[in-house]
């Protein structure tokens, strides 16, 4: 009897194992569909002399300009969007007035920026906002909302999968903690594809694993050495 319920409690174990790796790889799926589309919703930023450029050669034939001509005193800012090609551009200029002897340089001028721009091109499009609303920023720059509640729902999830998951192979819990603070994108997905089977992947756990203090080192040169877009 003894041994007909430990059969049917490893049987058990067998299954929640399995249906907890099927669980990770789902996560690890998802979130690299995610970062695979971030680059082409986020907005990225560009100078001005770029967007001028593609306003001229008609490249560019439509631009949000979030903000007024500035203040009476001629003072102000101004924020621009554009799409270049697939990818979402911004970038942020500088009223200042036209008597105001500075050194030129790109992103400031002394108009308004659309009549700038339709002085470039003056088929271009120019649509006004006078609220740049709110963006949620993801790993530093602005993203949809939709974009980033997922990003934090498959965040979460892993998490809690760290916690509360099997003991994860080729890592602790605390090293794979500290590679996903350090560097979230490339951390996070590592822990959902590394840290147990996976196809294409040994499915033999390795003795030794990464600790949390080599864990927190590796993450952190990782983070010091990687583009910024990736930490």
């Amino acid at each position: 009897m003894s041994q007909v319920v430990q059969s049917r409690a490893a049987g058990t174990r067998t299954r929640q194992a399995v249906g907890m790796d099927s669980f990770r790889l789902a996560l690890a799926a998802a979130y690299a569909v995610l970062l695979a589309v971030l680059p082409f919703v986020v907005e990225s930023d560009a100078s001005l002399s770029r967007l001028r450029a593609q306003v001229l050669s008609g490249a560019v034939d439509e631009v949000e300009v979030v903000g007024g001509p500035g203040t009476r005193s001629g003072w102000g800012s101004q924020e621009v969007r554009w799409r270049d090609g697939l990818l979402q551009r911004v970038t942020t200029v500088e009223l200042r007035p036209s008597d105001v002897s500075a050194e030129p340089r790109d992103g400031v001028v002394h108009e308004d920026v659309a009549a700038l721009l339709r002085h470039d091109n003056p088929s271009v499009v120019v649509s006004r906002s006078n609220d740049p609303g709110w963006e949620p920023e993801v790993f530093g720059q602005a993203a949809p909302g939709w974009v980033a509640a997922l990003l934090f729902i498959v965040a979460i999830a892993s998490l809690g999968l760290l916690i509360l998951g099997p003991p994860p192979w080729r890592g602790t819990r605390w090293a794979w903690f500290w590679l996903g603070v350090w560097i979230p994108p490339v951390g996070t997905l590592a822990f959902l594809l590394l840290s147990g089977p996976a196809p294409l992947v040994s499915r033999r756990p390795t003795r030794r694993r990464l600790t949390g203090l080599w864990g927190f080192l590796l993450g952190a040169a990782l983070a010091a050495a990687l583009p910024s877009p990736w930490w």
